[in-house]
């Protein structure tokens, strides 16, 4: 290891989590050992999250390394972490956790003892006033590890009881360049692939005493969220892990002894399992969502549409991707001479069971002819306009119609993050345009 070179590199992914942020780094600051560096990647956050960082950064005696790149997921975050971090070990802390301050010390006690390349510890779930934790209070205790041994992977996995979750150990990177070990991209629990890569690549595994993570449950985090586009994801992502788990014992398989490969077979069995119960749940909730939809108030989705035929398909796919069923879709045509009317028509084929789909046509008047044309025509509830160059989260259109019904609001206002095609020069920074789409007062 270089002088000038940290130990530990603790990498925390960020997301909108202004509220949580501090605590989170300071739980690093005051770690009582000093050789540690601060890789902090905002995965385009819309939030204040980079002025917290901007204002840690000018007072931290730690080396604190700030990355922003446009939203892509957690993984994506991890191995950008990976490629970042210049310590000897690498650790990742989620950005709404902590950690207690005495935790990087014991754990360099226990790697200068005795070599380990993965040093476990325990945690525990904590909660807001007023939240009750769906998990035990022992959820995330190791139990069974000798704290002053040094396990080889067969034994580590012969205790019984294996953790996957990435918060709950420190690795050596080398690990993971040497092994080529990264984070699925694009998938939830991606935890339960990337650890048994690090246990197989690792020769010495072991643990330090004591309750070190503070996991923090809250409604509407990663870890709690059950909307049905989270379902659906849910499903998709239990699928994928079979299938890599799989993949990996079949590469492995001469190397893999009892103990993991039951570990491992257990696991795709119990993601299998859960794959199902998820797609039985969720066709429950679609079959109820179809009977109780003619109680629903009806959102009239209006797009005014003019020569956009290399946005115009990802806008449309938007709109079919919403959780919220009852709706109209009205495409106004304001004389386009691009193929635009041709993604429309081959939209309103591929869609025209699911939803209401109207195309009306009209010689170019503009947008707002376009617009008036569109409500003149709406038989919804509310009303809604899209840019047909621009899109919207799945959850959208249920989360605005909620939020009225429970207020009886006439008006709801939601923020927007604006973004950019590669290789566009704007006329200011894209954090002006950032600025512009947040309602920093409202709440």
């Amino acid at each position: 290891m270089r002088i000038d070179q940290p130990f530990f590199s603790v990498v925390i992914p960020i997301y909108n989590v202004e509220d949580f942020l501090q605590e989170a780094l300071l739980s690093i600051e005051n770690q009582t050992y000093k050789n540690i560096e601060l890789v902090l990647i905002d995965d385009g956050s819309s939030d204040l999250s980079w002025k917290l960082i901007e204002d840690f950064q000018k007072t931290s005696r730690l080396k604190v390394s700030f990355i922003f790149q446009e939203n892509k997921g957690l993984s994506a975050v991890r191995n950008r972490g990976i490629k970042e971090a210049s310590g000897e070990y690498v650790y990742f802390l989620d950005s709404d956790d902590a950690v207690q301050s005495d935790l990087f010390e014991k754990i360099a006690e226990r790697i200068m003892k005795d070599e380990l390349e993965v040093i476990f510890f325990d945690g525990e779930v904590f909660v807001e006033e007023g939240v009750e934790s769906p998990y035990k209070e022992d959820f995330y205790r190791h139990k069974v590890m000798d704290v002053t041994q040094a396990y080889s992977t067969e034994e580590y996995y012969g205790l019984g009881k294996v953790l996957p979750n990435v918060p709950l150990y420190v690795m050596k990177k080398d690990l993971l360049l040497e092994n080529a070990i990264s984070f699925e991209e694009g998938i939830y629990h991606e935890d339960e692939v990337f650890t048994p890569k690090v246990l197989r690549a690792a020769e010495r595994i072991g643990a330090v005493e004591g309750i070190f993570y503070k996991r923090r449950w809250r409604p509407g985090s990663i870890m709690s969220t059950t909307s049905l586009s989270h379902l659906q994801k849910r499903i998709q992502s239990q699928k994928k892990v079979v299938e890599l788990l799989e993949e990996f014992l079949d590469r492995n398989k001469a190397e893999i002894q009892e103990n993991e490969r039951g570990f491992l077979e257990g696991k795709i069995r119990y993601f299998q399992d859960v794959a199902v119960k998820n797609e039985e749940k969720m066709e429950l909730e679609l079959q109820n969502m179809k009977e109780n939809e003619r109680d629903l108030p009806k959102v009239s989705i209006i797009i005014p549409v003019y020569n956009v035929e290399d946005f115009l398909d990802e806008t449309l796919g938007s709109v079919a991707s919403q959780t919220y069923t009852a709706i109209e879709l009205i495409l106004v045509d304001d004389g386009s001479t691009d193929g635009s009317q041709q993604v429309m028509q081959d939209f309103k084929k591929g869609h025209e069971d699911d939803f209401d789909i109207r195309i009306l046509y009209q010689e170019n008047q503009g947008q707002s002819a376009a617009r008036n044309y569109g409500v003149a025509e709406s038989t919804g509830d509310y009303i809604y306009f899209l840019d047909s160059d621009d899109f919207i989260d799945p959850e959208t259109i249920e989360v605005l119609v909620e939020r009225s019904l429970k207020d009886d609001l006439d008006l709801v206002l939601f923020q927007a993050i604006p973004f950019k095609e590669e290789g566009v020069v704007l006329a200011r920074p894209l954090e002006v345009y950032e600025n512009y789409y947040q309602y920093k007062k409202m709440s």
